[in-house]
């Protein structure tokens, strides 16, 4: 399994795949908040993980990672173990 490693501070959240494309979800941790990253790719070729959204409130995360979870199952994304 892959791991996002490229940019520190990462720590993987949410792992998705749908036939051979795959979704990583991580979280870097900040004095004031948290940064959500991701990395799409196919399996075997994971791209560079990006930042997406900042965070000044850990149930902002919380909520938008539950939203996100939803759409990839309404999506039949299968949930992999990070």
């Amino acid at each position: 399994m892959e791991h996002v490693t490229a940019t520190p501070g990462l720590r993987e959240v949410l792992r998705y795949r749908k036939a051979s494309r795959i979704r990583v979800y991580s979280l870097r941790m900040l004095d004031r908040g948290a940064e959500l990253w991701v990395a799409v790719g196919k399996a075997g070729r994971l791209g560079q993980a990006k930042k997406r959204v900042q965070f000044s409130a850990s149930d902002d995360v919380s909520v938008f990672l539950e939203d996100v979870e939803q759409t990839l199952r309404r999506g039949e994304w299968t949930r992999l173990t990070p």
